[in-house]
């Protein structure tokens, strides 16, 4: 890629990376389902104004919206209330193996033992952060997990919208998925207008930071790259995002450092590099077929 272009897929690695940290100060202060709703009224806001009238797509779209916006986001920001942001960036990873699941499942996808081998390090290494002793109770590891598995549902709809751009997916799921989280919180959840007042500058920094930069900027830098390179030349630097994260909410966090989250995180991460190389190795030798 030219310099430009990746100073590009650096910017989408860094705001990916640090939307752990953004949405784990975020729960901090506020109720993970108005989190995630106020979150995505923002990113709508952003996006509806460039997004045309999706007809005869609603359905498909309210579909989206439950599995990717409702059921995933909702459930990450859940998770962040009793594990450490670090450990969300390494189970992200495992969007790349339930996604190959889920397109097996659904589109009868195959793949070789170097990919299935790929799958199984990467649950391994989830299995060791899951003992990992900073997580507050098994719940919040667990609504991490079940937040990817949601996540790789509604790639395998998306998937299937062609004749939808991204932006227009992006901007009406945002939307519809941002109102039926409001009413999740309004029915689970307590005292949002009064927390939305009194919320401080962190909070609203890294409200905004978790809207803007990563769901707009950074996915919309995404399908930009995507459109102009092949997929196996922009999403190895996947790669960098869950190292990014790691490191930063070492750093910026002080979270701990234990054998879990540094084994278990390298395993996780050797996996999905496994999974990834064998997909470029393939799509080449398909290429000079």
């Amino acid at each position: 890629m030219p310099p430009l272009h990746v100073a590009a897929m650096l910017l989408v690695v860094l705001v990916w990376g640090l939307n752990h940290l953004a949405v784990k100060i975020g729960v901090a202060d506020c109720p993970p389902m108005l989190f995630a709703s106020v979150r995505l009224f923002v990113v709508a806001a952003a996006l509806l104004p460039f997004c045309t009238l999706p007809r005869g797509a609603w359905g498909s779209l309210l579909w989206i919206s439950f599995w990717f916006g409702t059921a995933s986001l909702g459930l990450s920001s859940f998770s962040l209330i009793g594990i450490d942001a670090a450990t969300s960036a390494i189970v992200v990873n495992l969007g790349t193996p339930f996604t190959i699941l889920a397109g097996r499942i659904a589109f009868g996808e195959t793949f070789g033992w170097w990919r299935w081998g790929g799958v199984g390090v990467s649950f391994v290494g989830v299995a060791l952060l899951a003992g990992e002793p900073t997580n507050v109770a098994p719940i919040y590891f667990a609504a991490a997990v079940i937040s990817i598995v949601c996540w790789a549902v509604a790639n395998v709809r998306i998937k299937q919208l062609h004749q939808l751009s991204a932006v227009t997916v992006n901007g009406w799921v945002s939307l519809m998925a941002a109102g039926q989280l409001a009413v999740g919180s309004a029915l689970f959840e307590s005292n949002q207008i009064s927390t939305l007042t009194a919320s401080e500058l962190p909070f609203w920094g890294a409200l905004l930071f978790a809207a803007l930069g990563s769901s707009v900027v950074g996915h919309t830098l995404w399908n930009w790259l995507l459109h102009r390179h092949p997929i196996n030349t922009v999403t190895p630097y996947n790669l960098l995002v869950p190292v990014v994260g790691f490191a930063a909410a070492l750093v910026f966090l002080n979270e701990p450092l234990t054998w879990q989250k540094a084994t278990g995180g390298a395993l996780a991460l050797a996996g999905v590099a496994v999974i990834q190389v064998r997909e470029l190795i393939v799509a080449r030798r398909v290429a000079a077929a």
